[in-house]
């Protein structure tokens, strides 16, 4: 299964979350097809919610991956988002730091 995954420009080591739940269902789609289809139907409301959850910063960007990918979590249960550090993370520093030393 596939999960919506948002990448925010924010200078934290939690720069991401997944999208689980939408309206109380778990949201997963069977396809990265099916999936990127839905982020293009929802690309508004995506983007608004997870700036919400990063005090108004911008989407970085948003994809799919496959479920067991961990980064910040937000389900409604909790009515907050949780961090959950990850190797993606640390990647996408190591290409921040390697990008800043090339400017």
């Amino acid at each position: 299964m596939w999960q919506i995954v948002i990448f925010m420009l924010v200078a934290t080591s939690d720069n991401a979350m997944v999208i689980t739940h939408r309206n109380g269902e778990l949201l997963e789609f069977p396809t990265q097809q099916i999936c990127r289809e839905h982020v293009a139907a929802n690309i508004g409301f995506l983007k608004n919610f997870a700036s919400a959850q990063f005090d108004g910063a911008v989407v970085r960007g948003i994809d799919c991956f496959h479920n067991g990918f961990r980064v910040k979590r937000w389900h409604p249960k909790y009515h907050q988002a949780h961090h959950h550090p990850t190797k993606l993370t640390t990647a996408l520093q190591n290409i921040g730091r390697i990008a800043n030393k090339c400017d």
